[in-house]
């Protein structure tokens, strides 16, 4: 199966999911303490989003970018690393967890 096919099948399954929940409010007593019930109710109630909104097809990874996979990108293609890494290495034991401090810039170079 392509990933467009996926990801047109995830968007039909998400949209089916929010039919089958809208109008339901959740049970607002079992999340809060019993003194904050009505305000976290009236935040639910008046929370809501405003209106829907369609977006054009898109592509999106399954999992995030390490900084492994970053590090190899930014030595690779000479880019600039983040910040706070150490020139070109990431932090200790890091290499697993997702790149941060990147800008929109910098994600879209990469990918």
């Amino acid at each position: 199966m392509s990933i467009k096919v996926e990801v047109k099948q995830s968007v039909k399954n998400v949209a089916r999911y929010r039919d089958l929940e809208k109008g339901e409010q959740i049970d607002v007593k079992t999340l809060r303490k019993p003194h904050i019930d009505n305000v976290y109710k009236n935040l639910v109630e008046t929370e809501q989003p405003q209106h829907d909104v369609i977006l054009s097809e898109y592509f999106i990874g399954k999992f995030p970018i390490t900084n492994r996979e970053y590090q190899s990108f930014i030595k690779d293609e000479g880019y600039e690393p983040p910040v706070h890494w150490d020139g070109d290495k990431y932090p200790t034991n890091k290499g697993d967890h997702p790149v941060v401090n990147v800008s929109w810039i910098d994600a879209f170079v990469f990918c």
